[in-house]
């Protein structure tokens, strides 16, 4: 018999409520930071202060919501999840005004300042600093795909869930050749568990981005299909997936370690580093449970895929070239398949898949 579960309310009234707190939270420390304009020392306290806050309180906000029977544990996450992500990219941006890394118009004014600096995804801007409005009709179109996205979620939520991540595994069963071993590790790993964290993240930043479209900002797109269209790993991290953290990293950390003569495959080493380290403090601060150090190894692993990449391309040249993209874009999550448990698996772990479920319509056999 097939069931449709309905949607959960409780992770979105905990998950919004707990992020609304966040936010009021972190408010005053915006307005600090706009003041110390021009001023490193006191930007990068800011910025400490920021990231040690949220250390502290996305926990502390989650405990008090649990003790008072607003929700479980599970419902919680996305609270934390979405406080965590607050203050950390509060923090970046106040970092990277510190090393002058702060977009044109960014600060031009108190109320843009705040908008950037809290904003779940990046504002545009003109060449003269001026905030970039919407296109008519984009509110509408961004709705679309980020409903599509809902669906698309629902469906592999409803494939993923009763086989905790790995429904082709436990479909194949034991045991399995090595062929159909890695056939399933690949398909789990980048069709299930990849796809419902990019459906996940993507439909959270069209939320963000909705509102700020609704304030009259156009906002950066986060996401370009990463999965099926990447032709290799440094288009997949440099132009497909989360760009929110690529154009972070590379205006906070690549552009100014290449300022200073710093060999570009170092450079790119170094803030695949950061990227680890600025989520090693988003997961310790979204995850309950999360153990230090996982998430830092699999961005090294994949700085160092991306360093290979350039050196395979360019010691292939026209041979590489002339691949068609179609199995590129094949082999690219082929080879990442190995070091994606690394990443996802944290979520799993720590419950957020059921948490995606709940927060979906869901297809129960």
């Amino acid at each position: 018999m097939v069931a449709l579960l309905p949607p959960s309310s409780d992770p979105y009234v905990v998950g919004v409520s707990l992020a609304v707190i966040s936010q009021v939270i972190c408010m005053p420390l915006c307005v600090l930071a706009y003041l110390a304009k021009g001023r490193p020392i006191a930007l990068t306290i800011l910025g400490t202060i920021t990231a040690a806050i949220g250390l502290y309180f996305p926990p502390l906000l989650v405990e008090m919501a649990v003790s008072r029977g607003m929700g479980t544990a599970i419902d919680c996450l996305l609270g934390r999840f979405l406080g965590a992500t607050m203050y950390a990219f509060a923090a970046l941006r106040m970092f990277g005004a510190a090393v002058g890394a702060t977009p044109k118009g960014a600060d031009a004014d108190l109320s843009t300042w705040i908008t950037f600096a809290t904003g779940a995804v990046d504002i545009t801007f003109d060449d003269d600093g001026k905030p970039i409005q919407p296109p008519r009709g984009a509110m509408l179109r961004r709705t679309g795909e980020l409903l599509l996205r809902l669906f698309a979620l629902s469906v592999a939520s409803s494939l993923s869930e009763p086989f905790n991540g790995y429904p082709l595994s436990a479909y194949l069963g034991e045991p399995k050749s090595m062929l159909t071993n890695v056939l399933a590790s690949y398909v789990d790993h980048v069709f299930v568990q990849t796809m419902i964290i990019w459906l996940f993240l993507s439909s959270m930043v069209d939320v963000g981005s909705l509102m700020l479209m609704a304030q009259s900002f156009m906002p950066i797109r986060a996401f370009h299909n990463p999965i099926f269209t990447s032709t290799s790993a440094r288009i997949f991290w440099g132009r497909r997936w989360n760009i929110q953290v690529t154009v972070s990293f590379k205006r906070c950390v690549f552009t100014p370690l290449r300022k200073v003569g710093t060999p570009p495959a170092l450079a790119a080493l170094v803030t695949f580093v950061a990227s680890g380290l600025f989520h090693e403090y988003q997961f310790a601060c979204a995850f309950p449970n999360y153990r230090l150090g996982r998430i830092t190894v699999f961005f090294v692993l994949h700085g160092l895929i991306c360093a290979a990449d350039a050196l395979f391309s360019k010691a292939g040249g026209k041979y590489v070239a002339n691949v068609p993209w179609q199995l590129k874009a094949w082999f690219i999550p082929f080879v990442y398949s190995p070091t994606l448990p690394l990443f996802a698996q944290c979520w799993i772990e720590e419950g957020f898949f059921t948490l995606i479920a709940k927060m979906g319509a869901r297809l129960v056999l």
